[in-house]
């Protein structure tokens, strides 16, 4: 292998987009350490055409010896122009060669003229502790090391930035000791240097050390459940939380230089598996409520616990392993830093942390991971997969809240993988869309009936039950109806309190059950104002696509489901879930502004025009042009009506009526003689007030023989007029209209599409729902309100 890297030339999109990906998500300059074993024996190539040239021995991966020449910093530029470097530099404890520290002296000033400050850290030598009790043939102590360590550092120093004691370097870079020193100065810790004095001229920065949680040889017992035991984990991380107090009353951070799985590059079926992902996100999580600061986790092509292999080598093909679903799912967690971490939970097979945001007011987490450390197979029958159910503490349990669940078929295979239903392709890109499953909504609440007067409480709500029929939608627009005003002041005498109305909802589905078809991730959709009903075959309005006259429907807000599955809440808020067959999918070409009244309003007009006909050679009249009748008067003209008559009690929407589309305007509490000027003139009425004041009798007169008049408005008692029976007797028809089944609003997104609809809207801002409610009791829309929740936007 040689390798010459430089941003221009260098194609490999595997290893551009994986880190680049990484420091998108977590918001901070991505900490990278070149070194490991090979180090200690790099030579400098003065002539040398390539960057980097490694030599391997036959049936290994691990370079015996690399050269490296003048090109060899240009390499850096492939990863994020701000990563922050630690470079290892060869060390050796003998005075007979003196090139590897020309090799050092080169290397840092080489790198240092191409990255300036994003040189962070120098390291010399990798992994010379230990002394003869681990390797016989070293037989100097860690006094004589340092002596040595610090003639290096000297020279080093002094060649590559003109200042012998350029605060630089880190110190250790050792094996964490397997046996107890009990605190002699013959222990080859980061500890024992310190109190060696290495660190007096202040030069280092930095003490660190190696840490692996067994080695990769020939051990039965060190298999999938072994690593991700977390007692393992604990353990190993504990043994370093003396030391890196002991290092920070010296003024250094304490950090782990190099670790991973298993010592030797990773095992087979273990390092490689979904195991060794979930064992690194509790690694990582566990160490970051101790004081080591940073974890650098070792990597190499063709190595069994890489996280990604950029080339074909070794027996392994080119890809991303399940290590690197690690680091996206704790850089995700950890975005932007100033995070703090608290092990909630910490059993053996099962731990929970809690993330908190580094704030003054840190009463609530900003998360909370939950982790199953139980192996399972990926053939596996489902009743043999282990199973976790969690129950938040009562102070979380309502709190607006989302899931994202990182998930494969086994710990014992590397395929499969997924975070939030999304996982990488063979360049390093994302595939899918986020699913994001919510657990707790906010959303703006009714408590009792003066809600109605513009006090509604924005709060913490739990939406009902997860069931796999189910889609989650993330709001982005709601309409207000006149109904949110019905309910919220108790108009009806059933109002659950507490309660969040609005079912004219249009936003996003982030979370869709595994029984759902039609709806995808993603997608835009609306929900009107109908949230379930018993779909059995025998129910004959159900069978007949007559879902909206079920005698056991449910509406979007405000009911209680059966069985103990919650109570369904509206759309001022942030989220809402809701039975996929009332979820309904919204055709481009329809902005969501104009979508969402629709929903409840616009159905509620076109179902019974369309249903009974309305078109050519028909004649509409349109009661009441307010927020239900002017898409009456919209959709009856886009039908294509002969002639379309907009009644009020006043003429003041003369003018409104009549841009609307409406060809007459009849101001009834105005207008003399109307009801003799227009009798039998109308094929359908179709009747938005809902006053038992209004003039039926007058009305039904303006029906031709035959003719319909369809009550859609609700009053609060639910009262009418009486009906004159004299007047049914010319033949005509007086029924009711209940908002429309989601076929009807299937429908009329694509004719309204189609006829490019445009209702009169007036946009509010989801903050500013209170007064909006207000507004909408004064009768002040012109004629639909619609909230816009910005931050989904």
């Amino acid at each position: 292998m040689r390798f010459t890297l430089t941003r221009q030339r260098y194609s490999n999109q595997l290893n551009i987009n994986l880190p680049k990906l990484l420091r998108e998500v977590g918001g901070v300059p991505l900490h990278v350490r070149v070194g490991g074993g090979s180090q200690n024996r790099v030579t400098w190539t003065e002539n040398q055409e390539e960057g980097l040239i490694p030599f391997y021995q036959p049936g290994t991966d691990k370079a015996y010896n690399t050269t490296v020449g003048p090109k060899f910093a240009k390499s850096f530029d492939v990863w994020p122009m701000d990563t922050k470097w630690a470079l290892g530099l060869p060390f050796e404890m003998t005075e007979q060669n003196f090139s590897f520290l020309e090799t050092g002296r080169r290397l840092a000033k080489v790198s240092f003229e191409h990255l300036g400050g994003r040189l962070s850290l120098l390291e010399i030598g990798n992994e010379w502790g230990g002394g003869a009790q681990l390797h016989p043939e070293r037989t100097y102590s860690p006094a004589e090391y340092i002596e040595h360590w610090s003639a290096y550092a000297h020279a080093i120093a002094k060649y590559a930035f003109g200042n012998p004691d350029a605060q630089i370097w880190q110190v250790g870079s050792f094996h964490s000791p397997s046996y107890d020193c009990q605190g002699a100065l013959s222990c080859w810790t980061t500890d024992t240097l310190l109190q060696l004095g290495i660190n007096h001229r202040q030069v280092a920065k930095v003490a660190n050390t190696h840490q692996y949680m067994e080695d990769a040889w020939s051990r039965p017992y060190v298999t999938d459940q072994f690593l991700m035991n977390h007692n393992n984990t604990q353990g190993t991380v504990d043994w370093h939380r003396d030391l890196a107090a002991n290092a920070s009353t010296y003024g250094l951070t304490y950090e782990l230089g190099e670790t991973n799985s298993l010592s030797g590059h990773g095992k087979i079926g273990v390092s490689d598996t979904y195991a060794a992902t979930l064992w690194m996100i509790d690694y990582v999580l566990y160490s970051a409520q101790t004081d080591i600061s940073r974890l650098y986790m070792h990597q190499g092509t063709g190595w069994k616990y890489s996280a990604w292999n950029p080339v074909t080598a070794f027996g392994y093909s080119s890809g991303i392993l399940g290590t690197y679903y690690s680091y996206l799912f704790t850089y995700t967690l950890l975005s932007g830093g100033n995070k703090q971490v608290e092990l909630l939970v910490g059993d053996k097979t099962f731990v929970a942390y809690a993330i908190y945001d580094a704030e003054p007011d840190r009463s609530y987490p900003s998360a909370i991971v939950a982790i199953n450390l139980e192996a399972w197979k990926a053939n596996a029958a489902p009743g043999q997969k282990p199973y976790v159910e969690l129950e938040l503490p009562t102070s979380l349990r309502h709190r607006n809240a989302t899931v994202r669940r990182l998930t494969a078929p086994g710990t014992n295979v590397n395929w499969g993988i997924t975070f939030a239903g999304q996982s990488m392709d063979g360049q390093g890109k994302i595939n899918g869309t986020m699913v994001r499953e919510v657990i707790g909504s906010n959303g703006w609440l009714g408590h009792n009936s003066d809600s109605a007067k513009g006090k509604m409480v924005w709060g913490e709500f739990a939406p009902k039950k997860w069931e796999e029929d189910d889609v989650d939608i993330e709001v982005t627009h709601c309409g207000m109806c006149g109904t949110d005003l019905h309910v919220l002041h108790n108009g009806w005498e059933n109002t659950p309190y507490p309660c969040c109305v609005g079912h004219e909802i249009v936003g996003k589905a982030v979370r869709v059950g595994k029984n759902v078809t039609h709806i995808q991730v993603g997608d835009r959709v609306g929900v009107g104002a109908q949230a379930l009903s018993c779909s059995r075959d025998d129910c004959p309005e159900c069978a007949a696509g007559l879902p909206n006259y079920c005698a056991k429907r449910l509406l979007t807000y405000a009911s209680i489901y059966p069985d103990d599955k919650g109570k369904s809440f509206g759309g001022y808020a942030d989220h809402n879930r809701s039975n996929s067959k009332f979820v309904v999918k919204i055709p481009e070409g329809l902005p969501s502004e104009a979508a969402a009244p629709m929903l409840c309003a616009g159905v509620t007009m076109f179902a019974p025009l369309r249903r009974l006909g309305c078109g050519p050679g028909k004649s509409v009249g349109i009661v009441g042009v307010g927020g239900l009748g002017h898409f009456g008067i919209l959709f009856a003209k886009a039908l294509g009506a002969d002639r379309v008559v907009g009644m009020s009690r006043k003429g003041n929407k003369r003018d409104d009526a009549l841009s609307l589309g409406a060809d007459h305007y009849i101001a009834t509490d105005e207008d003399t003689d109307w009801t003799k000027s227009n009798a039998r003139s109308l094929d359908i009425i179709i009747c938005t007030i809902s006053s038992a004041k209004m003039p039926l009798t007058d009305y039904l007169s303006m029906l031709k023989v035959g003719g319909h008049f369809v009550q859609v408005g609700a009053p609060d008692d639910g009262n009418l007029p009486a009906i004159n029976a004299w007047t049914l007797f010319n033949g005509v028809s007086v029924t009711g209209s209940f908002i429309g089944s989601p076929g009807d609003i299937g429908d009329m997104f694509e004719f309204a599409a189609e006829k490019q609809i445009k209702p009169w809207i007036q946009t509010w801002s989801m903050a500013d729902a209170n007064q909006a409610i207000v507004d909408l009791e004064e009768g002040k829309p012109r004629y639909r309100y619609v909230l816009v929740n910005e931050k989904h936007l």
